[in-house]
Order: structure tokens, then sequence, then C-alpha cells
């Protein structure tokens, strides 16, 4: 008897459901993660689909599921309307995981302008109809932050789900032997400052939950002109800078928006949690590149390539140092 695929799967749920699809976003066989829009009785929704072999996925979607509740529970001066989590249905079987999420109208901070041009998929572009409004934008994204940052960890415990650190606490677990090879660095002083910092850097009181994708396809503008962030399956509880980190590393292209944002580093210790930030993520996103079960194509000896020269290098350099000398490498 033949064995069902992954799409055979998906095929069945969306006829147990009622889905008409309309826009196929990402399908993998292999990865075995499903991701479209469509309809259900009336009501524009995105469907996602996780084989269970995939257990990052299988994770993540569960973590979906239990953000929507964790929000739903929040005080009414908590922002969901500004959160893309609503979930309409949820459920499971031996082969597959799923959710129904709410699909929300709008334009994404970026449009993936040169996708294949640029390392993780062109998330570093902003719009163009975006690009002369880095001060309006970034206040209200700061505003919306404030509250998911004051959500109480025993929330998250209490959910059953798995909230942890987006990036691993010990770099000794990358191959920074490899990578500094690669790049042709000295990474010895991004590596001791960020150990000299890292248990004050994973104290309790420096923790707080973290959106964990701060970037501008998870940013969604409404017809209203306010800002609904989306895609929460990296929510996590990690240090307070990590947010603004992440989404800084994402606006090289544009420094008046990276200005914006540093006007949250209000001292010492934030610019430490800032560099300390920079040097992990830089350090897993180019080390991912590295990783010896990924399938050799183009795009991949392309995206290594181009980070020998990428700023996230000499941003991986100057974190080390200090920073001023980060903010203002060019």
């Amino acid at each position: 008897m033949k064995q069902n695929s992954f799409r055979d799967y998906c095929h069945l749920l969306e006829n147990q459901i009622s889905f008409s699809k309309e826009t196929e976003y990402f399908f993998s066989e292999k990865a075995m993660i499903y991701i479209t829009s469509g309809h259900v009785n009336g009501r524009e929704v995105v469907l996602k689909v996780a084989g269970k072999a995939n257990k990052n996925k299988t994770a993540s979607l569960k973590k979906e599921i239990a953000t929507y509740a964790i929000f739903k529970s929040q005080k009414n001066s908590f922002p969901l309307d500004r959160m893309a989590v609503k979930i309409d249905d949820h459920g499971e079987n031996e082969n597959i995981i799923w959710i129904l999420r709410r699909f929300y109208q709008g334009d994404t901070l970026t449009n993936y302008i040169n996708r294949q041009k640029s390392l993780l998929n062109g998330y570093d572009f902003i719009s163009p109809q975006f690009q002369d409004k880095p001060k309006e934008i970034i206040t209200e994204l700061l505003n919306i932050l404030k509250p998911l940052q004051k959500i109480d960890n025993e929330d998250l415990i209490d959910s059953g789900a798995k909230f942890v650190p987006r990036y691993k606490k010990d770099i000794e677990d990358y191959d920074t032997v490899t990578l500094s090879k690669m790049l042709d660095v000295d990474l010895s002083s991004s590596l001791l400052f960020y150990n000299e910092y890292k248990d004050q850097f994973f104290s309790e009181d420096n923790l707080v939950v973290c959106m964990g994708d701060f970037i501008p396809p998870n940013m969604i503008i409404n017809k209203e002109n306010k800002i609904v962030l989306t895609d929460f399956e990296w929510l996590c509880y990690d240090n307070q800078q990590l947010d603004i980190t992440f989404l800084w590393l994402f606006l090289w292209r544009y420094q008046k928006w990276q200005k914006e944002l540093e006007l949250s580093v209000i001292d010492g210790q934030d610019g430490i949690f800032f560099r300390s930030n920079a040097i992990r993520m830089i350090l897993d996103w180019y080390c991912n590149l590295l990783d010896p079960r990924n399938e050799k194509t183009e795009l991949l000896e392309k995206n290594i390539d181009l980070c020998k020269n990428h700023i996230w290098t000499r941003y991986l350099l100057a974190a080390g140092e200090s920073y001023e000398k980060i903010i203002n490498t060019k």
C-alpha cells in the first residue's frame, strides 16, 4: 500500500475543515511544513501545518497556540489588537499538527525586494512607501513592545509550552574556529567580551518576554495605518535588548531607522546587552550557514560568500570593542 505523503495529509486536512485555498506561501515535503492562506466558512485565515516528524516546527505551532492564550489572559490594557495571534481552530493527529490563524489585512514593512540577493531572504529591506517614516514607525513599534515585555514569565511556564532563550547561551557551542577561518578575522575580542558579561546578560532581572523575530516582514501596516505584529512562533524569554538589537541589525541599510532605535539604548548596561546580543545573533546566523547538514545549493554558497564582506561581519568585530564602535560602523 502506498504511504501518504505530507502533501496528501495536507489535502486531507483541507477537505476536513472545508478550507478553500487562495495563496500558498511555503511548502516543503522534506521539512514537512505547509503555510497558505484562504477561507473557512467565509473567514479569511492562514493555515499552518507541520509534520510530527519535524519536532521543531511542531513545537513552534504549539507555542503559537499557547501564545494566543497567554495574550488573551493579559489585562485590558494589553494591545491584543496589535498582535496577529487570533487562532480560530487547531488540531493534531499522529501525522500532523495544524492551526488556523486569522488573516490580518495590510502591507508588511518589507516587500522582499531582491530577496535572492541578500542574506536571510531580503528581510533587510523596507518597502518604499514606508522609508520616510522611521521616527513614526519605530516609536509605535517600541510602544507595542513595552506591554509584551511586562508579561510575567509565570504565564509562559503555566502555558505548558516551551519558551526558552532565542539563541544559545554558550557561544562555545558554535563552531567559531571554522567561522573565523571562513571570514579571515580574529573573533577573540568579541568572544571574550560576550563571556565576560554572560552571567549578567542572563540574570533573571534582565530577562523579559521577547517577540524573538522582530523584523520588517513580521510588521503589518493595516488600513488604519496602525502596526500589527505577526508570526509569534519565536516568542521567547530572553535578554531585554534582544528585540531592539534584532531589528537594528536588519535595518543596516537604513541608518536613520537605526538611529531611532538607538534612542532606546539609554545607559551603559543597555549598551553592553546590545553588543552581546549582536555577537550571539550574528554568530548563530553565520554558523547556521556553515552547518554540514545544509544542502549544498547555489544560494547557500552565494550567502556564504556574501557574509564574508557583509556589514554584519564588521558589526560582529565592533561589538567586541565598544557600543560607540558598533553603532558607528559603516
